[in-house]
């Protein structure tokens, strides 16, 4: 089988990728539960999360027309959430955050550390604000800076540091991180902002997410905050999965 380096925090490790005896320990590791009208992809055992519950989840769904479509969109195909980070060689993560979330930097540094080192894996972020008008202020911050190509560094900070309200505050971030404010504050409000964030809400809907952190890891959604051990033992087990390569492979689509 062919082997692999994959890089565990503290140092790096050899790990045998592949091996049959090793796939069936880590299977039987983990309790999933399928998703209801999502072939092919399940939920794992869940963390602590904050954000909703699944009572919030069962009740009325009242949305809009559009939303409506994101979610129909993404039950046809479901592995789009990845965009353009599925490939061959890396697993695909698709990071579900809220700033205002106390577990969120926990699992949003984990992710950030792995991708940046020998693990075989590569993470699509997601905002995904539950807990107010704050969180999502944040979210567009966010969002709007990734269009100056400085999404990561101002969502490692804001996942550190709450961004106080109001002009002073955001003029401090945009002269902290080179933005143009200007063009920071006009794609906050921009149509494709307000698209990403409803795409986000509609995964939530589809993939089962009743709060964050949440992580669609190849096709095993995540919920909540979980132990350093227990995620890269699951990305082990979906980067070794010929199912997850044959549904949301560098081909496309489930």
């Amino acid at each position: 089988m062919k082997r692999r380096n994959l890089l565990l925090l503290g140092g790096i490790a050899a790990w045998v990728w592949g091996v049959p005896r090793l796939y069936q320990a880590f299977n039987e590791r983990f309790q999933f539960d399928p998703i209801p009208g999502l072939d092919g992809f399940r939920i794992v055992n869940r963390g602590s999360v904050s954000g909703a519950t699944d009572i919030a989840l069962l009740a009325v769904d009242r949305v809009s027309d559009a939303q409506r479509s994101l979610r129909a969109d993404l039950r046809i195909n479901p592995c789009s959430i990845f965009d353009g980070a599925r490939s061959s060689e890396k697993l695909p993560l698709a990071v579900f955050t809220d700033y205002y979330c106390p577990y969120c930097p926990e699992m949003s540094d984990l992710v950030i550390e792995l991708s940046e080192g020998a693990s075989p894996v590569t993470p699509v972020w997601w905002d995904l604000p539950l807990l107010g008008p704050r969180s999502e202020y944040a979210a567009r911050v966010a969002i709007a800076a990734g269009n100056q190509g400085q999404y990561l560094p101002v969502h490692q900070h804001l996942m550190h540091k709450p961004l106080r309200p109001g002009p002073v505050a955001l003029n401090e971030l945009a002269e902290r991180f080179d933005l143009d404010v200007e063009k920071l504050r006009r794609d906050m409000q921009a149509k494709q902002t307000d698209l990403k964030l409803e795409t986000a809400h509609a995964a939530r809907a589809v993939f089962g997410m009743i709060g964050t952190p949440s992580v669609v890891v190849g096709r095993s959604v995540l919920i909540g905050r979980a132990s350093k051990q227990s995620f890269l033992d699951l990305i082990e087990l979906e980067y070794n999965s010929g199912e997850f390569s044959d549904s949301c492979g560098q081909n496309g689509s489930p």
